[in-house]
């Protein structure tokens, strides 16, 4: 019995251009559209690699300026230049100076390991009212911040803070009154430096600024690192 088998057709332009599209999409840096960003790992840290092909490593500049990190590096070839650029907000739990990078083969890795977890830090309430901001004082220094409280005196309020959030709480059975409530402050807020009062049910928070951190520059195969790492193990 003969069968009868249909003509192969010519591959057409958008053929052509269909296979060539499900090839790159096989490939994990394929498409500019997907926008490398920070994974948390297993072990707690984050992690990234950027395709930087056809950029030397020793063109590599890596900086953490105001918590963002920025990777930028350019090399000119005689075909052309070679660009790398990336920047992200780093978390807010980033150890900075426990980052780590490397480039290879065209490939650019990044770890951005954790800061161990603080303890929270008690805030003494006082009973007395805040002194008054001065000149020098002024709110571009610090953050207040009022809490309405009715029905809880100042010996009835706990504030702690840890990892950039503040924690009040309360409870009375002088009238019942009973607070949980959390708030997350600024970048720049230094809660180590908080100071609560409480007077007439109003709960004032007052929490310094830091002082803007300088830039900070990282290096690209830190040879030093890798022996330190090479030495603990």
């Amino acid at each position: 019995m003969l069968s009868i088998m249909q003509p192969t057709m010519p591959m057409t332009l958008f053929d052509t251009m269909m296979v060539a599209d499900n090839m790159l999409a096989m490939h994990p840096f394929a498409h500019m559209h997907d926008v490398p960003r920070l994974a948390e790992q297993e072990d707690g840290s984050f992690a990234l690699t950027l395709s930087a092909p056809g950029v030397n490593p020793n063109d590599i500049k890596v900086s953490v300026n105001d918590d963002t990190l920025e990777i930028a590096g350019q090399t000119r070839a005689s075909a052309g230049s070679h660009v790398l650029k990336w920047s992200t907000r780093l978390p807010r739990d980033a150890d900075i100076d426990a980052i780590t990078v490397s480039a290879k083969d065209g490939l650019v890795s990044i770890t951005v390991p954790k800061k161990p977890e603080a303890a929270p830090t008690q805030i003494e309430v006082s009973a007395t009212a805040p002194e008054e901001a001065t000149a020098d004082d002024s709110d571009s220094l610090r953050y207040t911040l009022t809490l309405p409280l009715p029905g809880l005196a100042a010996a009835d309020v706990s504030v702690s803070a840890a990892d950039g959030v503040v924690t009040v709480s309360g409870e009375t059975k002088r009238t019942g009154v009973r607070v949980a409530k959390s708030m997350r402050l600024p970048r720049d807020a230094d809660c180590s430096g908080t100071t609560a009062s409480h007077v007439d049910g109003l709960l004032t928070l007052t929490v310094p600024k830091k002082p803007p951190a300088e830039a900070k520059k990282l290096i690209v195969n830190d040879q030093a690192a890798s022996a330190d790492d090479v030495e603990m193990v």
